[in-house]
């Protein structure tokens, strides 16, 4: 039998919705979404674009839906990071890897200008 190895990256995240529940977090059970790329070409802008948001859609399945929203649930914006950037240590792709930095430094000077 054949095995075919799919290129894939799993989100994962601790199911806290606070940060007092944060002392919790070893028992709190861990949710994952598998995200995959094989289709994609990443030295490609386009293909790295496609894949981050795979993984932001990934993320907010984990981590909840209003992690992007201007004020969030206390927890999601640390799950979401964590998790994204975990995804793209993981595919190790510098477009990928770029285009997330690009987000979060985006991101941060919209929360620092509310």
């Amino acid at each position: 039998m054949l095995k075919i190895l799919v290129p894939t990256v799993m989100l994962a995240a601790l199911a806290v919705s606070s940060v007092t529940h944060a002392a919790a977090a070893d028992d709190a059970p861990v949710r994952t979404r598998v995200v995959k790329y094989a289709d994609l070409d990443l030295n490609r802008e386009a293909g790295a674009e496609t894949l981050y948001a795979r993984m932001v859609a990934a993320a907010r399945a984990v981590c909840g839906p209003d992690l992007f929203a201007p004020y969030p649930t206390v927890g999601a914006p640390h799950c979401a990071e964590n998790a994204l950037s975990a995804g793209v240590e993981y595919v190790n792709a510098p477009k990928l890897t770029e285009l997330f930095q690009q987000k979060q430094a985006a991101r941060r000077h919209i929360a620092a200008n509310d």
